[in-house]
């Protein structure tokens, strides 16, 4: 079976069984009919299991993997967003039913908690958005194959998701490499815009859909400097790296944000900026939890008040000894405590130099 941990998928066979059936939350939703599910955590970063709806297939979205650009089969995108939508971040019951080794997948079925109790794989036949392999041998065909089967002959005779007439829009047009970041900072600088967060490579950094535009960047949260999870001895993990991935991951990963870019890098055509949520500022929150650094190198491109938030989280942190700053040792001033000067700098509303 196949359990991914913070980093690389790994086929972790003891985990997997130990996630072969129960509750979890949904961690992220990769196509129409594949859900990454998390467990709960427990002393670190929880394990992992991706499910396949049984019997179910989705059309497939395109990426830029290898750096050969595929399209979206027609219909790939809103599938996924409609499987999305009814389940991100959702807790749900699943079961895997079977497993076809050679392509080291696991199938199954997955069920909300909460309200109707719906089976998203009953779900997706009903509104069209995925296809039932109706020709499946009979042990691939999952507890609800029949009801699968009754629900997507109805969808097709009313013509619903992917069995509506194709046009134009049935498949996205992606720009998955910005070739000139400045010109996009241009047009986007400083207005909150509409975002998908697509991957959560550190607490801190990103790839990030901008929706009105199709446009995929690499985003990072300006101000903040998370653990890596390769920047240790060995390519290891630094101290609270996967932590920090967990947490950010948890919250954010596949969520309906908006996303103001006040900057970008001219080297890496990293853009940097910060992720309005409900919920609040992420970066505020990783700092104040001990999970990221506040830093000055990237703090131009934050608001004064973001800026400020940021440099009053990491004091608390500190002085709580929070994670990171668990060997913490304040400096100590030596020599005069009260002394004349000039103000060089009013950093920001409680600072100076």
């Amino acid at each position: 079976g196949e359990v991914q941990g913070s980093g690389e998928a790994t086929a972790d066979e003891h985990a997997a069984s130990a996630m072969a059936a129960g509750f979890a939350t949904v961690k992220e939703v990769l196509s129409g009919d594949t859900l990454v599910l998390v467990g709960q955590p427990k002393g670190g970063p929880p394990p992992e299991v991706r499910v396949t709806l049984a019997a179910l297939q989705a059309p497939r979205l395109g990426n830029n993997a290898k750096n050969s650009e595929t399209k979206d089969e027609p219909f790939a995108w809103a599938s996924r967003e409609f499987l999305r939508r009814a389940c991100i971040g959702q807790y749900v019951s699943f079961k895997v039913e079977y497993n076809v080794p050679t392509i080291n997948r696991q199938f199954g079925s997955v069920q909300l908690t909460g309200g109707s109790k719906e089976s998203l794989g009953l779900l997706m036949a009903r509104a069209g958005w995925a296809r039932v392999k109706k020709d499946a041998d009979a042990s691939e065909r999952g507890s609800e194959f029949d009801e699968l089967v009754r629900l997507s002959e109805q969808a097709e005779q009313q013509g619903l998701g992917v069995f509506q007439k194709e046009d134009a829009s049935a498949v996205r047009d992606v720009t998955y490499e910005v070739k000139e970041p400045e010109e996009l900072l241009k047009k986007i600088k400083g207005s909150p815009q509409p975002a998908l967060i697509e991957y959560v490579r550190d607490g801190g950094s990103f790839k990030v859909m901008l929706l009105n535009q199709m446009t995929l960047i690499s985003l990072n949260l300006a101000g903040v400097q998370c653990p890596r999870l390769n920047g240790g001895s060995d390519g290891a993990p630094e101290p609270y790296g996967p932590e920090s991935k967990y947490f950010t991951e948890v919250r954010l990963l596949n969520r309906d944000v908006y996303v103001v870019v006040n900057g970008v890098d001219d080297r890496t055509g990293n853009f940097y900026g910060q992720i309005e949520h409900p919920a609040g500022n992420i970066g505020t929150e990783l700092v104040k939890h001990g999970l990221a650094r506040a830093v000055d190198w990237s703090m131009n491109w934050c608001s004064l008040q973001d800026a400020a938030a940021l440099r009053g989280a990491a004091k608390d942190a500190k002085n709580a000894r929070l994670r990171i700053w668990k060997d913490y040792v304040a400096p100590k001033i030596s020599g005069d405590k009260s002394f004349e000067g000039i103000i060089s700098e009013i950093v920001s509303g409680d600072t100076i130099m």
